[in-house]
């Protein structure tokens, strides 16, 4: 299994036809090198799948996270020069149009790759706090260098029963992490949609880590 959120499952081979489609996709709408996309999806595993192909179609992703201000996300899309938004049904209204029926027609092999270590992989903004946000683009080759790195930092272990947990917002770069880290090594995400599960998860790790000192 690649994801889990609340008993339900995709495989990697799923996880993997699925990107695959919406890089079809985002190919048709002339998304390529460089070309920003903005992925406006709360924690889900329909995210993982338009990040990864996001990436897939050679474009460069911009994490917008649907709980922030309508005026902060425009903010950004204007900023970074967002041609194409994928986004949630509820957000139709104010930022989109739906095209999930299309999404799922496309073809489910693997697209021609694109991409090279030197085009972005993605923009990630500041939180602004200090004034206006600001965009970074993240070259390919800075987040292979970072996965792996954080791969021998962390002393992980990936395969069957390496399992990582995704509660973090997708402007936070903590979720850059917990995303591609287990990905590359045969793990499985678990997605925690809401605050409620990001505090029981919490409070799980920390009777755990009770328990074991004891």
């Amino acid at each position: 299994m690649a994801l889990e959120i609340d008993g339900r499952q995709i495989s990697y081979r799923e996880l993997n036809e699925r990107a695959n489609q919406v890089a079809h996709y985002l190919r048709k709408k002339g998304v390529g090198p460089e070309v920003r996309v903005g992925v406006s999806v709360g924690r889900s595993l329909e995210l993982v799948v338009g990040l990864l192909g996001v990436m897939k179609a050679g474009g460069a992703y911009v994490p917008l996270d649907p709980e922030h201000p309508v005026e902060r996300l425009r903010f950004m899309m204007e900023d970074a020069g967002v041609e194409v938004l994928l986004t949630e049904e509820r957000l139709l209204g104010e930022m989109a149009e739906a095209d999930e029926e299309r999404i799922a027609e496309q073809r489910r092999d693997n697209p021609e790759r694109r991409n090279t270590l030197r085009t972005w992989a993605y923009v990630l903004y500041t939180s602004g706090s200090t004034g206006k946000p600001k965009g970074v683009g993240i070259e390919h080759r800075s987040l292979m260098n970072y996965i792996w790195w954080a791969r021998q930092a962390y002393e992980l272990e990936g395969g069957r029963g390496f399992d990582f947990a995704l509660y973090s917002s997708i402007s936070f770069d903590l979720t850059v992490t917990s995303i591609f880290t287990p990905l590359i090594m045969g793990g499985c995400i678990h997605i925690y949609e809401s605050e409620q599960e990001k505090e029981n998860l919490i409070e799980r790790v920390i009777a755990e880590g009770t328990r074991r000192r004891r």
